[in-house]
């Protein structure tokens, strides 16, 4: 679905390293959290907060979520196919970074990554944008204070999903 050429790759290595250098220099996260960082291509994109790898890993966002489309028993929740159709411009290049926290999965087995691509944290994009919300589970807090200060500024322009006073009371964002 989505193609990266060579000259493409070249770029995102230096990317990549700018983000480590840039990290360990700013005082961002520990040594250790900078050094846990990987190259990968998408495949697919799920929803607006989960994507398959070209290696068949499927990726969860650390730290956030964003309304289901995929539910086994539920209808697609509101906002949540404009969440997708966000991640999936965020990802159009077809290449990431991934960021690792100190879990690196879930219960479901998936891949728990920050997400990288073009010069954009896609985990923080979506929640500034108002398409996800902060959802931190432990021991994965690094982002915590940075994803909540985008949060309430997201909610204080009532921006995305926190436009809709209804959708804020009835559901689970």
């Amino acid at each position: 679905m989505l193609s990266f050429g060579t000259k493409k790759w070249a770029e995102l290595k230096r990317f990549c390293l700018k983000i480590w250098f840039g990290l360990g220099i700013l005082g961002f996260c520990h040594c250790s959290v900078v050094l846990n960082y990987q190259l990968a291509r998408v495949k697919k994109v799920y929803d607006g907060d989960t994507i398959l790898l070209t290696n068949g890993e499927r990726v969860r966002y650390l730290y956030i979520d964003t309304p289901e489309i995929h539910h086994p028993r539920k209808p697609p929740e509101p906002y949540g196919y404009l969440a997708w159709h966000k991640n999936r411009e965020l990802l159009k290049s077809g290449a990431v970074i991934l960021g690792y926290d100190l879990s690196r999965r879930d219960r479901y087995g998936r891949l728990l990554a920050r997400v990288y691509s073009g010069n954009k944290y896609l985990n923080a994009e979506l929640v500034k944008m108002g398409y996800a919300k902060v959802m931190i589970i432990p021991p994965n807090q690094s982002d915590k204070d940075y994803l909540l200060f985008l949060q309430s500024q997201a909610q204080a322009h009532c921006r995305g999903i926190w436009s809709d006073k209804s959708w804020k009371s009835l559901n689970r964002f």
